[in-house]
């Protein structure tokens, strides 16, 4: 089945004080997109900042709190168990705490992965797909590292024109 196909998309990314919430807002970003194309978005996540899960909540994405630490094995079953249980092919993994052998092991699970990276810091990718959603993203600094993924590379680029001078950013109705 391809992405395109898949109905429910699962992401696993956290926000805490500790960590911030820029893997979740982003994240939140593609789960909103693929609910306008008409998927549902179910998220699964160790941390969450209360006024975050709110906002899912209202936003009709079901978020579940999970247990055990972050980024090991036992996350990686729990993430394969639910994306089982919801029929869901696909996964969105973001955070500095999943490393490659947590991404191998959804793969060996026979999920499809989109792993977000923004800094390249990583020797090989067994993700589908590696996105890296920066509008700094330069095809150079990564192509070597991103060469090793086994599918797509995506790069901000690829969205859009970069923001070449600061200036004001459009003006929104307050919703993210």
């Amino acid at each position: 089945m391809s992405l395109k196909n898949s109905r429910v998309l699962l992401v696993r990314a956290d926000a805490s004080q500790a960590i911030g919430s820029g893997h979740v807002m982003r994240c939140f970003a593609l789960a909103k997109a693929w609910q306008d194309v008409g998927g549902t978005v179910f998220w699964l996540c160790a941390e969450m900042i209360p006024v975050l899960r709110e906002r899912m909540e209202r936003e009709g994405i079901a978020c579940q709190s999970m247990g055990g630490p972050v980024g090991t094995g036992c996350d990686a079953d729990q993430l394969t168990v639910q994306a089982r249980a919801r029929n869901s092919e696909w996964v969105v993994v973001d955070g500095y705490r999943f490393f490659p052998n947590y991404i191998q092991t959804l793969k060996q699970s026979g999920l499809r992965v989109l792993f977000l990276d923004d800094d390249g810091r990583f020797d090989s990718y067994e993700a589908d797909v590696v996105l890296n959603q920066n509008a700094s993203a330069e095809t150079e600094t990564l192509s070597a590292l991103l060469a090793t993924a086994k599918g797509p590379r995506l790069l901000m680029s690829a969205f859009g024109t970069k923001r070449t001078s600061a200036g004001p950013f459009p003006q929104t109705n307050g919703s993210l």
